[in-house]
């Protein structure tokens, strides 16, 4: 078997280099440096891709016609995106595009100045992890949307035996997220650690506001994202995540 490797630093008589191809019987020499020039040097490890750079590349696809990223600045969780547009309504929606995309947690028109025949923007926003690369808190989701039935199932063991779930309902936002109502019975005594459980064992969850009072509870909240983060997105996504 032919293990050799190829380079073209110290080429051999024919222009080639084989290495690691000493002892080898002629025959199968010549294969090698055959396979050699067909295949050429094996390709160099590819760079690692920055923090910045990845925010860029997973972003620049929300961009609208005739947009551009000039610059991100970060900040582990926070970034800001820097660049020019057409006019301020192009970057508008760049923003909307952001906040329904799944990959921050909320982006914001900062300023637009005008350069010419085009204007300079800045959008600060809030990444979905702590930083490029580690786990986002956002609910797993195999699909482009979250449906009732999902959010129900990752709720049920936060609520607990105790709790009697009457209502949940969801309500999409492309400029809030998602929100969602969560309404039902449970012991006085019981509601306030539910209600802490909500704010501490569901990172995917903001909570709002709520309403207790006579065995009953009523909890306003939002999703951190407004659809299931996709695999290769700013933020790594543990799909065995409940």
């Amino acid at each position: 078997m032919c293990t050799a490797r190829c380079s073209g630093r110290r080429p051999s008589p024919d222009g080639i280099e084989a290495r690691g191809t000493e002892g080898l019987k002629p025959a199968v020499l010549r294969l090698c440096l055959l396979l050699c020039a067909v295949g050429g040097a094996a390709p160099a490890a590819a760079e690692p891709v920055s923090a910045r750079q990845r925010v860029a590349n997973v972003l620049e696809p929300f961009l609208p016609p005739g947009t551009t990223l000039g610059k991100v600045d970060l900040s582990r969780a926070r970034a800001a995106l820097e660049g020019r547009a057409p006019d301020e309504g192009a970057v508008r929606r760049f923003v909307d595009e952001l906040q329904a995309s799944g990959e921050v947690r909320s982006a914001q028109l900062a300023y637009t100045r005008k350069e010419g025949n085009a204007v300079a923007y800045r959008v600060p926003l809030y990444l979905t992890c702590a930083a490029p690369g580690e786990p986002t808190v956002c609910l797993p989701g195999a699909s482009g949307s979250y449906s009732r039935q999902q959010v129900e199932d990752a709720l049920r063991p936060v609520l607990g035996p105790g709790v009697t779930r009457e209502r949940l309902a969801l309500s999409p936002s492309v400029s809030d997220g998602t929100k969602v109502e969560l309404e039902g019975r449970a012991p006085d005594a019981e509601i306030p650690a539910l209600l802490d459980r909500l704010r501490t064992q569901v990172p995917w969850l903001e909570s709002h506001s709520s309403i207790v009072g006579n065995g009953r509870f009523y909890s306003r909240l939002r999703m951190v994202c407004a659809v299931p983060p996709r695999p290769g997105g700013i933020c790594a996504v543990d799909s065995g995540r409940r």
